[in-house]
């Protein structure tokens, strides 16, 4: 799944279809899939900390609403 976490056609393969019609956009759910490919690197110095991963859900979130609105 890691090499389909960065590639939009491929990423659209493997979600939920009823996610992007419902609240969350295309743009949100490959930004967030971008966040989860870095959460699995297998170097964890390469893994952002608990407190980034944080900053950026809530970047996603807010950018989904103000879209939304």
């Amino acid at each position: 799944v890691k090499g389909k976490l960065r590639c939009r056609r491929k990423l659209k393969r493997i979600i939920d279809p009823e996610l992007s019609r419902a609240s969350y956009s295309m743009d949100s759910i490959a930004c967030f899939a971008v966040l989860a490919s870095r959460c699995v690197k297998d170097d964890s110095r390469f893994r952002p900390t608990m407190a980034e991963c944080v900053k950026e859900l809530e970047q996603i979130l807010f950018y989904s609403l103000l879209k939304c609105s």
